[in-house]
């Protein structure tokens, strides 16, 4: 064939695909990806995900089928699963859904593989979340658990020592920043960290032995106010040594004239002291007035008995000394 028949033969050949193609019934693909939504349809397919579906909403099938082969005991190891579900805490914590990163890492722990060191992050992981989420108890019981996993982890044991500091054990808290010296003595978070944690120390120290201090005083000035009392000749009659609950079942054994629709009943009503700060403070009815008269420090006595919002004063009978 000639070159020029060549050619006519191609075009012809070309025109007729062209034809052929035009031909065919237009149809619209339905489930694709348009141009509108394309980034809303892969950021939901198991592959592209970045967030976990809400609580409750089914999974796609094949993010299903993949979780139920992750999670598969029958081939997967402890320690693989662990692993898992590490991957997924640790998914969960870069999503600030720390409740569920320690749902994770809880299960990941678990499986109770033989890879201390796995379980070290597991546990310090976990640690994390409890720190942010201000459960400072638990969070130090991880840190101490991912350091016997794995000693001289230092990130557990910098966690450890913020989370002492935020406990008030200032003492463990100095003690786990000098641990942490020995290794890096620049350290400047670990070096502040200690310096606060010294001065509230002291500041503790400081409050406690004023706190010794007052109630010794207290004690001393209850013993020189019995003293004085005795050396004025000030007597305690059996009231003192009896219970305020049973004083009332006397004084009230029959309805005062005063209470015409015979409201005051003992077990509701209520006592009261005026003390020395000028406050008024509640009486156990169970307690015995030689009891409230040495846990006191009072100007003056008064009782008050109340009952729906009504006030007067009642004294005598109650106390008398």
């Amino acid at each position: 064939m000639a070159e020029g028949e060549r050619a006519a033969l191609c075009a012809k050949l070309d025109r007729d695909l062209d034809q052929f193609i035009a031909g065919l019934e237009k149809k619209t693909y339905a489930d694709g990806w348009d141009q509108n939504n394309w980034q809303e349809e892969m950021a939901k397919h198991p592959f592209f995900m970045t967030e976990q579906p809400n609580e409750g909403e089914k999974l796609p099938p094949l993010m299903e089928g993949l979780q139920q082969l992750k999670y598969d005991s029958s081939v997967n190891s402890p320690e693989e699963l662990a692993s898992n579900y590490k991957e997924d805490g640790n998914f969960n914590f870069k999503c600030k859904n720390y409740r569920k990163a320690i749902l994770s890492y809880t299960e990941g722990l678990k499986q109770k593989c033989n890879n201390m060191e796995l379980n070290a992050q597991l546990y310090n992981n976990r640690s994390a979340c409890h720190f942010l989420l201000k459960n400072y108890r638990s969070c130090y019981i991880d840190c101490k658990e991912a350091i016997k996993a794995n000693v001289g982890y230092r990130k557990a044991q910098v966690r450890l020592a913020q989370c002492c500091m935020e406990l008030g054990l200032y003492e463990e808290c100095i003690n786990n920043c000098d641990i942490l010296l020995k290794s890096n003595r620049k350290d400047e978070q670990i070096i502040s960290l200690r310096i606060k944690a010294e001065k509230l120390l002291r500041e503790k120290e400081r409050d406690e032995r004023k706190e010794l201090f007052n109630k010794k005083k207290n004690e001393l000035d209850k013993k020189k106010l019995l003293e004085a009392m005795q050396s004025r000749g000030v007597q305690f009659l059996e009231s003192s040594k009896c219970r305020f609950q049973q004083q009332l079942e006397e004084v009230f054994m029959e309805t005062p004239s005063w209470d015409k629709e015979g409201k005051y009943k003992p077990k509701d009503i209520r006592i009261y002291y005026e003390g020395a700060d000028n406050k008024v403070h509640r009486v156990n009815r169970s307690s015995k007035l030689g009891t409230v008269l040495s846990e006191s420090r009072y100007i003056n006595i008064n009782v008050v008995v109340y009952l729906h919002s009504e006030f007067f004063s009642y004294i005598a009978a109650l106390l008398k000394f």
